[in-house]
């Protein structure tokens, strides 16, 4: 079994990137996913479960600490597929998770670890996330540098230079909207060892949003936060349609969806779920993680 995986901060676009490549003839033998998330429900889950021949969810934590015995348990159960791609959660550390699977050697292989980075806001929560954030670029075998269609070309060089005087021998792949050819994530193994590494601990809460709201109260809703929130994302009805919202800072999307149900999972650094809940007055409840 050859393993594949996914890292990249809140938002950088691992889900997109990974629909595309399940989109894309497959690699031989057959492919399994496993999605790791914050908060109680699935989302991503729910993004991928109608390309996906088979997808895993280990939710209500992080690989890297709380959930690595979990990880291995759902690998073992996923032997007889030729490869599996783990899309971890936004906050985990490669070097923690290579270092626990390296007791596993015996039966999976790790493929190059691949770190999707923003290329409009890498530089900016590299600043304020240092160490942490560098972190999944430094134990990168592959970068990929995605959304580059949003970025400026100043974003677009100021993100690059940073990624090679982070990690010089990374193989650098820039795209829009995930689109990349698949291929190298399946092929050789990866360089790295594991080891120590920086981890912020991270808070997830879900609303229930059984309420229709229109998008103007929804990004007024965002716009005035008042507390650290890196990413939202769920399914809600919004100006009468059900939609798919995904939010990172400074940037709110609503999409036509249908999703399987009405919540909106907010993750963020020590988050207050009766303060969130009285800020998104259209929520019926708040549940923490």
């Amino acid at each position: 079994m050859k393993v594949v995986f996914l890292f990249g901060f809140l938002g950088a676009g691992k889900t997109t990137l990974l629909r595309r490549i399940l989109n894309a003839p497959a690699p031989d033998g057959a492919l399994a996913v496993i999605v790791n998330e914050f908060g109680d429900v699935g989302i991503d889950g729910a993004l991928l479960e109608d390309i996906a021949e088979t997808t895993v969810e280990l939710p209500s934590g992080c690989v890297c600490c709380t959930l690595q015995g979990p990880l291995v348990e759902a690998l073992e159960d996923l032997q007889d597929y030729a490869q599996v791609i783990v899309e971890a959660s936004g906050v985990a550390q490669p070097d923690e998770l290579v270092a626990a699977l390296g007791k596993e050697s015996s039966w999976l292989t790790l493929a190059p670890l691949v770190t999707v980075v923003d290329a409009a806001r890498f530089t900016r929560l590299h600043s304020s996330l240092g160490l942490f954030y560098g972190e999944q670029v430094t134990a990168a075998d592959i970068v990929v540098v995605n959304k580059t269609d949003l970025a400026t070309p100043e974003q677009l060089a100021a993100t690059l230079a940073t990624v090679a005087s982070l990690n010089s021998e990374a193989t650098v792949i820039p795209a829009e909207h995930g689109d990349i050819d698949g291929t190298p994530l399946f092929e050789g193994t990866s360089r790295k060892s594991g080891g120590g590494g920086s981890h912020i601990h991270t808070d997830a809460i879900t609303l229930t949003c059984d309420k229709a709201i229109d998008s103007e109260t929804l990004r007024q809703t965002f716009a005035t936060l008042r507390c650290p929130l890196w990413r939202a994302k769920g399914f809600m009805e919004v100006d009468g349609v059900p939609s798919l919202i995904q939010y990172v800072p400074d940037a709110l999307e609503i999409t036509p969806a249908a999703g399987p149900h009405r919540h909106l999972v907010l993750i963020g650094p020590d988050l207050d779920p009766d303060a969130l809940a009285a800020h998104f007055v259209f929520a019926d409840r708040a549940d923490s993680a």
